[in-house]
């Protein structure tokens, strides 16, 4: 059923608020839902990232003009970066952003309606309110709090939690303090990808007590860090995609399989071409554990490698189109491997998966055509 519903997007949900505007529509608060990653709002009918929902208020102004309150209710929509970014372009005259900091409760589950309810009966106090004794005293009278991870930003400036209430400069003066958190989940975070001792099975995404979700936790929580805990003005070394790449692995895997599924045979076509042994095949790739996963690509590239070296002339060019496509294939498994290139719709059986933004697929299929174009000018220089 879902699958014959089209996705929504920029362009639509821009002239749903036209037609919002043209009807005069006076709107006090927005509330956004649904799954949220990488400032991108997104389910099975939609998916909108936070700069089409400003642009499309920004389009349609004065639509957004008289929002008081923004309720980001989902995932990680509220934490410090993102009362950073404060959506002051879409919604001028906003003060009040909520939202949760960490995993949101479902849409289903009680605690979710019960605090909306609750806090927009209350919003006018906690605009009003200047004193953070105050705030956070209001804060933990809500319904369901204690049960939730919400977090609140009162004019662009003060922060409540859980975890107390303070200002955005004091959340950011607070990043110097992170350096030992930092090297003990990038350290985690390293341990899985590499399926080291003791990190060779990925633990159940949905368990609670799952270490790599706490790692998950701290780099969403920290995203307005990255520069204070990159080195040398580099990036950090591990980042909230990366993670949540091995915190969804097997779902990925699968999806990718299912996308990639003619891609992936004319891969395992290919390594019988080269005499390679049938076990570096790649089929049913979302059935290995992840130290058999690590070991299969590990065992693939020192194949590779072994070859290339064999086949390249004294200039140091492949001259096997086999083992170029080859080299090219595993290129853009790299991708595929780095939570940069996994589009959302990877995380969940959604109908609507296509290839990512990186074109992994389509590096796939064209693969052989661009080795045998590269080892054909060879020969003519």
């Amino acid at each position: 059923m879902f699958a014959s519903i089209p996705k929504m997007k920029a362009a639509q949900f821009s002239a749903e608020l036209t037609s919002l505007r043209a009807s005069n529509t006076n709107l006090s608060s927005v509330i956004i839902s649904g799954h949220h990653t990488d400032r991108e709002f997104w389910g099975i009918n939609a998916s909108l990232s936070e700069d089409d929902i400003e642009r499309a208020f920004n389009q349609n102004k004065p639509l957004g003009d008289n929002v008081r309150s923004l309720y980001l209710w989902a995932c990680y929509s509220a934490t410090t970066d993102d009362f950073i970014k404060n959506w002051k372009s879409g919604f001028p005259n906003t003060s009040m952003l909520a939202g949760f900091d960490g995993q949101a409760p479902s849409s289903i589950h009680k605690s979710s309606g019960a605090l909306l309810e609750d806090l927009m009966g209350k919003e006018k106090f906690f605009e009003d309110a200047r004193d953070k004794n105050d705030v956070k005293e209001m804060f933990d009278h809500l319904n369901e709090i204690n049960h939730v991870n919400a977090q609140i930003c009162l004019n662009h400036e003060t922060v409540v939690s859980r975890k107390g209430a303070r200002t955005i400069e004091d959340d950011v003066e607070a990043c110097g303090h992170h350096s030992r958190d930092e090297v003990k989940f990038t350290n985690l975070y390293n341990c899985y990808l590499n399926a080291e001792p003791g990190c060779e099975t990925l633990p159940d995404t949905e368990n609670e007590t799952n270490p790599l979700r706490g790692a998950y936790d701290y780099f969403q929580e920290t995203r307005h860090c990255d520069e204070r805990l990159g080195s040398n003005g580099e990036p950090r070394e591990a980042n909230q995609a990366q993670v949540r790449r091995l915190l969804y692995d097997a779902q990925i895997r699968y999806t990718f399989s299912q996308i990639a599924g003619p891609q992936l045979r004319r891969l395992n076509a290919l390594i019988d071409r080269l005499g390679l042994p049938p076990d570096l095949h790649l089929q049913q790739m979302w059935g290995l554990s992840r130290k058999e996963y690590v070991d299969k690509i590990i065992a693939m590239k020192t194949a590779y490698l072994a070859l290339a070296d064999r086949t390249k002339d004294q200039e140091g060019h492949i001259k096997d189109a086999n083992v170029l496509a080859f080299g090219y294939n595993l290129a853009e498994l790299d991708k595929f491997n780095d939570g940069e290139c996994t589009p959302l719709e990877w995380l969940e059986e959604d109908p609507h998966a296509q290839d990512s933004s990186c074109g992994i697929v389509k590096g796939m299929d064209a693969a052989m055509g661009n080795a045998k174009a590269l080892v054909a000018s060879y020969g003519s220089n």
